[in-house]
């Protein structure tokens, strides 16, 4: 029997201890594994937050990407139309927040308006517009009345007649075709805004520029428009879209809210423009006051409701005190809205195709001068006057008549020269001509249009347009650089 010998290296073992539990035995921890099972916790709790974060990160990249991309690389959705305008275009400005309440469709990342309340008056109004924009327009048309042109009037040999419903490709020599002014404010006297009827009660007005259907005839207008001639475009679905929206009773209302804005004033109906003298760089140059002139208008500032009252009000005589109101959007002179007390940059929401991105109607977007809205009362005259710039005019409700002559016309419309504070305006009374002082007058030619709600008018630079309202309206317009190929008819008046 061998006897187990106890040696020194047993008396120095480390104690050991028995679970009560399962009876084995285990070794004492040391001190330095306590310590390394901590760090080893505390790195695994630190790498699955880090995971976590991680995928928290991603995630929210992707919702932005998605839904609240704030970027000057935005490209809004394009027109679901037969033909696409190029968009984009470099714009030193900002990009502006969405709004998380709701992304308004064809909106651009740096014009617009983020507020809580226009985001959230369109979230309710846009499914409505969707769904019944047919009726709508239909709704919006009854009882409009028929304008027909006239038989075409040729001047030469070199002229042809054409459809203006169905336009060449090419202008036809002489587009478009002229009369004699005088006989256009004869048939029609300017201060009446109910046109003489026929017997199968049609309009017959002294009309000549082309109609272009914008899914059909895209191509046509870009042609017109790129050899610097007017025209008219009708179903614009985005344009009309906007006209749908705007009849909806108080939606204006509710937009605007009790803002006020510009408005004019005027003691009868004729709206003549002038640059009020010696306020600010841009005005010294009018310094050619004649003695004894005055403003012909007053500027003040009315919200819409006010202004809407003042409109439905009927006004039966050309003396009676009229109003019209205006709204504009800075747009690249500002987004913020800087460029005028009480801005309104909810237009380049509402207005998609006069975004400063290239499109028909708007042809140079970093030359664009914001959006510029008119709302007229029945019988208000704009006086006949030039822009220097190419100008895209877009109504929503109600009528206007438009009087047009081409830029050659200038030496017979006696204008107000460089200096007065209505420069670029005839000095003549349409509704009254006087031909003694102003015997010019009589070799004027013009042609005439109504623009009716969803039309769009376009004009070159420099050409002259007169406008009565013939209704309450809504017009909005955008100018768009200048076409220097025009500038030389103006020289001859000093311009």
């Amino acid at each position: 029997m061998h006897r187990r010998i106890h040696t020194s290296a047993d008396t120095t073992a480390p104690a050991t201890t028995t679970s009560s539990v399962t009876g084995r035995r285990r070794k004492r921890s040391r001190p330095e594994n306590d310590w390394k099972a901590l760090v080893n916790t505390v790195l695994v709790f630190v790498g699955s937050f880090a995971i976590v974060l991680a995928v928290l990160m991603g995630l929210s990249y992707v919702w932005n990407y998605i839904f609240d991309d704030a970027t000057t690389n935005d490209t809004p959705p394009k027109k679901n139309v037969a033909f696409h305008t190029e968009e984009g275009a470099e714009l030193d400005l900002d990009p502006l927040p969405w709004n998380r309440i709701y992304r308004i469709p064809d909106s651009m990342s740096v014009v617009g308006d983020r507020s809580n309340h226009y985001v959230s008056l369109r979230k309710e109004v846009d499914p409505l517009v969707d769904q019944q924009v047919d009726d709508l327009l239909a709704d919006l048309r009854k009882g409009q009345l028929n304008y027909v042109a006239k038989p075409m009037e040729m001047t030469n040999s070199d002229q042809v007649s054409y459809d203006i419903y169905n336009c060449p490709q090419e202008p036809p020599p002489g587009y478009p075709l002229s009369w004699k002014t005088m006989d256009i404010v004869t048939a029609w006297p300017t201060d009446n805004t109910v046109p003489p009827l026929d017997e199968h009660n049609n309009a017959l007005i002294h009309q000549s520029l082309c109609v272009f259907d914008y899914q059909k005839d895209y191509h046509k207008a870009e042609t017109y428009r790129d050899q610097h001639l007017p025209f008219i475009v009708v179903n614009d679905p985005e344009v009309e879209k906007v006209t749908a929206r705007w009849s909806l009773p108080d939606y204006m209302a509710r937009m605007l809210g009790d803002e006020p804005h510009r408005t004019e004033f005027s003691a009868n109906n004729h709206f003549m423009y002038y640059v009020p003298p010696g306020r600010g760089s841009r005005h010294k140059k009018n310094a050619n006051i004649p003695a004894g002139w005055e403003p012909p208008t007053k500027m003040m500032r009315m919200s819409y409701p006010e202004w809407y009252d003042h409109a439905q009000t009927p006004r039966h005589d050309r003396d009676d005190p009229h109003w019209y109101f205006r709204l504009i959007g800075c747009g690249a002179m500002g987004n913020d809205g800087s460029c005028d007390r009480g801005a309104t940059e909810a237009l380049f929401d509402e207005l998609p195709f006069f975004q400063p991105k290239k499109s028909l109607y708007v042809v140079e977007p970093g030359e664009q001068k914001g959006i510029h809205c008119r709302f007229g009362m029945p019988g208000v005259i704009a006086e006949n006057h030039f822009d220097g710039s190419r100008n895209a005019i877009a109504l929503f409700s109600g009528s206007r008549r438009y009087i047009l002559s081409h830029p050659d016309q200038c030496t017979n419309l006696a204008l107000y020269p460089k200096g007065h504070p209505s420069a670029r305006h005839s000095a003549i009374d349409w509704s009254n001509p006087n031909l003694e002082e102003f015997p010019q007058f009589q070799e004027a030619r013009s042609s005439e249009v109504v623009l009716q709600p969803g039309q769009v008018l376009y004009l070159p630079t420099n050409w002259f347009h007169y406008i009565v309202s013939l209704e309450i309206n809504m017009q909005c317009n955008t100018r768009s650089g200048i076409e220097s190929e025009m500038m030389n008819f103006v020289r001859d008046c000093g311009f």
